[in-house]
């Protein structure tokens, strides 16, 4: 699945544009959809530098971030655990944390 499908389909469980997620916006409900499609691409095994390019080239540590945040305060939200289901893929569905979802990322065949 191409990046762009999988930050439509992210954008459509949170219920927010792409080009809302890949705006430079701070409001707080794009900032979580963001972390969000930050993660759902990252544990569909892209490098975190390549998505950082594919979120309108923000910094990898800036992605790190976004990930962390999501398991800390995004996976406290049931909007958002439900959406994690029903995108992140099979193997990654169980991690709570970046930590957790690297360890599944080394793990892939």
């Amino acid at each position: 699945m191409a990046y762009t499908d999988v930050l439509a389909q992210c954008a459509r469980q949170i219920g927010v544009s792409v080009e809302d997620m890949l705006s430079r916006s701070r409001k707080a409900r794009i900032v979580r959809a963001r972390q969000f499609a930050a993660t759902v691409l990252r544990s569909r095994g892209n490098s975190y530098p390549c998505v950082g390019r594919y979120l309108s080239g923000r910094d990898h540590s800036t992605i790190m971030h976004a990930v962390d945040t999501f398991f800390h305060v995004g996976m406290r939200d049931p909007m958002y655990v439900e959406a994690w289901g029903k995108v992140a893929p099979c193997a990654a569905k169980f991690a709570r944390s970046r930590a957790e979802l690297d360890m599944v990322m080394v793990a892939r065949p």
